[in-house]
Parts: C-alpha cells; sequence; structure tokens
C-alpha cells in the first residue's frame, strides 16, 4: 500500500516533486482514517482553529472540506502558507499521534472546499506533550488553586495548608474563562484581574502552585488530580485579562504511600487518558456533524482509497 498514493497521483496526473514514502503512508492513513485536519491561523499573538475533513486528491492537490459550512476563505489567504495538523492511529494499541505539515492554500471550490499543495515534509509530534485542548462546558473539572507559601524544590514541604486562590464550580461562567486550554503536561489560565490583583507576588514567573482538578464526567481512577505547578508564561495586557501558562512539575499519588511523583515531559499519565478520551470524542462529534451535512460519513474518499471501517 505504501505506493497507493504515488501511483494514484500519478494516474491524475499531478505535476509536483516526488513526496517521500514516509508523507505517503501517513497521508494514506489520514485517508483510510478519514482524518480531520486542523488549520491553525496565527492573528498576532493570538492563534483561531479552524477543522476540515480528508476529502480527495485532485489535479492540484489535497482537498479538504470544512467542518463549519459557514467558514469562508479569505482572498489574502490563497498561495500563502499555513500550519495543519491531524492525528492518525498507527498503532492500535497505542493512543493516535498528532502530525504536521505546513502548506499553502491553492485554491478554494464555491463551496469552500479547500485545495491544499501536497506536503513534502510531515512531523510526527510527541502526542501528550504538545496537544492541548480547549475542553466544552460539559467537561470543565471543579478547578481549586493554592499558592505555596515558600517557593519550595520541586515537592519538598508541600501541603494543602498554603493560601488558596481559585476554586472555581464547573458549572460557573467564571470556570470556563479561566481554563482556556489543557493537555497533560500544562494548562493556559485567564485570571480575573480582581483575583490578580490580591495574589500578584503568587503569580510571579516561577512561582509554584498547587492545581487540583476534579473531572465529574471521568471513570473514578483519572477523576481527581492534584498536581505541583509552575508560572511560566506570563502575558498582562491593559484592558485584558490577564493570562499565565501553567506547567505541571508533579503529581499526587495517593497509593499505596501517598507522595509526589515528579513528571518528565510526557507529563500526568493520568491526565493524559482524560485528555486523550476527551480531543478523540471532539473529533468524533466534528466528522460526524460534517457527515451529516455532507449526506455520507465516506465523501472523502471517492477516488479509489476506500477507508477501513473507521467513522
Amino acid at each position: 500500500m505504501s505506493r497507493t498514493l504515488s501511483r494514484l497521483l500519478t494516474f491524475l496526473g499531478i505535476r509536483q516533486e516526488p513526496i517521500g514514502p514516509s508523507v505517503t503512508r501517513s497521508l494514506e492513513l489520514a485517508a483510510s482514517q478519514q482524518a480531520l485536519f486542523q488549520l491553525e491561523i496565527q492573528h498576532g499573538k493570538t492563534q483561531c482553529h479552524h477543522y476540515l475533513n480528508f476529502s480527495k486528491l485532485t489535479q492540484d492537490g489535497l482537498e479538504l472540506i470544512p467542518s463549519d459550512l459557514s467558514f469562508s476563505v479569505p482572498q489574502n489567504w490563497l498561495n500563502k502558507t499555513f500550519l495543519f495538523k491531524y492525528l492518525v492511529e498507527t498503532d492500535q494499541t497505542k493512543p493516535p499521534l498528532l502530525h504536521k505539515f505546513q502548506s499553502a492554500i491553492l485554491g478554494v471550490s464555491k463551496n469552500q472546499r479547500i485545495t491544499i499543495a501536497l506536503p513534502h515534509d510531515i512531523i510526527v509530534l510527541e502526542q501528550r506533550r504538545n496537544v492541548r485542548i480547549r475542553l466544552h462546558r460539559r467537561h470543565m473539572p471543579h478547578m481549586a488553586i493554592w499558592g505555596v507559601h515558600k517557593n519550595f524544590g520541586e515537592t519538598k514541604g508541600l501541603t494543602l495548608k498554603h493560601h488558596l486562590i481559585l476554586d472555581l464550580s464547573p458549572a460557573i461562567e467564571e470556570t470556563a474563562q479561566t481554563l482556556k486550554n489543557i493537555s497533560a503536561g500544562g494548562m493556559r489560565l485567564s485570571i480575573c484581574p480582581e483575583v490578580l490583583s490580591k495574589n500578584k507576588e503568587r503569580f510571579e514567573e516561577g512561582r509554584k502552585l498547587i492545581v487540583q482538578l476534579v473531572f465529574s464526567g471521568s471513570p473514578s481512577p483519572n477523576a481527581k488530580h492534584l498536581l505541583l505547578s509552575k508560572i511560566c508564561n506570563v502575558r498582562i495586557k491593559p484592558g485584558e485579562r490577564p493570562e499565565f501558562g501553567i506547567q505541571f512539575l508533579a503529581s499526587r499519588v495517593h497509593t499505596p504511600h501517598a507522595h509526589w511523583q515528579e513528571l518528565g515531559n510526557d507529563g500526568c499519565e493520568r491526565l493524559a487518558r482524560v485528555v486523550h478520551s476527551l480531543q478523540m470524542q471532539y473529533y468524533a462529534e466534528i466528522k460526524q456533524r460534517l457527515a451529516i451535512q455532507e449526506g455520507t460519513i465516506s465523501v472523502a474518499l471517492r477516488q479509489g482509497l476506500r477507508p477501513r471501517g473507521r467513522t
């Protein structure tokens, strides 16, 4: 199957430099699994994302279908290069891997289907460390944050007898405004200015925090997470809510003996399962909405590449 895409390109008469075998294999997996692609647009320091489904290979490149039919491509995006990401399962015993590549938008059809150039290089990202998701309101956790009295080392002398900064219920609006995104290795917070004014010293870059997250909809072993964290990225602008990057340093382990377990590059394993589960759920929901809009779930593969039973 490794030559399928190359033969198809030749049959379609697509004229471009040959793509490598690793790129070919990855695109074949994306086609067979009807992968959902994320288009990342940078507006200054702000990022926004649009989701597109794999459609087909055309005479010009790779055609993608927007999941939101109201989405339109501005004229000034044409022939510009953007970042694309997608998830594909490469091993059934492991979580899907996130892939990224740079590609130019070559054209847009009347129904807003986008044609992009076939990439010559696709990078496989370390899934748990790199992927952050914005939680839907129905999945917001109960979040509590304590400031550590003294800036101890990674795990020395840490208890919950510290200054409580936040205690937010998942049901209130403030929780959704505060928790911008989350991954197994950290999260991004947008703090109410009044909270910051009362805790300025505790929100300095490099300071330690203790974060508790309780996901009520998660399986019980992964529902509650207590994490020693560090503020590592501060952004404060007049008239805007202050934002802080939070890096998870250690996780509280309660069995068989309670202790703090320092985290590596993969972040917190138990939290990774929660994030991965929700990420795949969101992708599946977007693809289902797209399938309903298009009238069929297999619209992406009309040029001879058939899905292997995935939805």
